[in-house]
């Protein structure tokens, strides 16, 4: 990798949920591990207000952008665009990155145009089953795609490369044993526990397809217990609810990083 005053720079394009910014943070924390002179730089928009972004150990630069669903909104939606790639470009210019990361979704969109502009090289990071737009129309120019799911490959084009991406962990985590953490969510330790996760949005259609089916397995066996995690708190606090009326015993919790 070439540096740039004697140092690598790195600019990690992303945004939006958990399921893009978590892994990116990960590598970021890796990398900066192992090359410790390194820089890195995250550019996307809502940074400054993602809770699942750790603002406190990245730097980061907010861009415009909005969705390329272009259902409403035709006009504005393109100009949020086009604002995000001229920011872009001015970012690119002014950090004069090394190589661009892109970790998928509208969020990165911006960047990855402007450095195709700019002729930065970028990879991208696909961690999901399912290859997103953004990824599947930019792994043509990439350096290489990066993914954790081989079915991925048959919907991208250019190299790519199977990578096990690092585990986002908390510098506070702890290790408890499996009675101790039902205790903690106040469920009894000795029943059989269900863990619902739908990510940082809590998944509507998770939410209600898991209740109704936890409610006909109650009919049948009742010995067992829930920790749902369910996106915001108003949407928890709707599931708490069905699962009283409904008798389940359920510990539902908000997303929390």
């Amino acid at each position: 990798m070439s540096q740039k005053n004697g140092r690598n720079r790195i600019l990690i394009a992303t945004g939006g949920t958990g399921g893009h910014l978590f892994p990116a943070q990960a590598l970021a924390r890796e990398f900066s591990k192992g090359h410790p002179d390194s820089e890195i730089l995250f550019v996307g928009k809502g940074l400054g207000s993602n809770r699942c972004f750790l603002r406190s150990e990245f730097s980061f630069q907010e861009v415009s952008s909005a969705s390329l669903s272009f259902k409403k909104n035709f006009v504005s939606s393109f100009l949020a665009i086009l604002r995000g790639i001229k920011q872009s470009y001015k970012i690119l210019k002014e950090y004069d990155p090394s190589i661009v990361v892109g970790f998928g979704s509208f969020y990165s969109f911006p960047t990855l145009v402007a450095s195709l502009f700019k002729k930065v090289p970028f990879i991208l990071f696909e961690p999901n089953a399912e290859a997103g737009k953004v990824n599947r129309l930019f792994s043509r120019w990439a350096k290489v795609t990066a993914i954790q799911f081989s079915g991925v490959a048959e919907k991208l084009k250019g190299k790519i490369l199977e990578v096990q991406v690092p585990l986002w962990q908390k510098e506070d985590q702890v290790s408890l044993s499996q009675e101790e953490a039902r205790s903690y969510f106040y469920l009894d330790p000795a029943k059989t526990t269900l863990l619902v996760f739908g990510g940082s949005q809590g998944a509507a259609a998770i939410n209600q397809l898991f209740l109704q089916a936890a409610k006909n397995m109650h009919k049948s066996d009742p010995d067992f217990q829930i920790i749902h995690i369910a996106g915001d708190s108003e949407k928890a606090d709707e599931l708490r609810k069905e699962y009283e009326r409904s008798g389940i015993l359920a510990c539902v919790k908000p997303f929390e990083d």
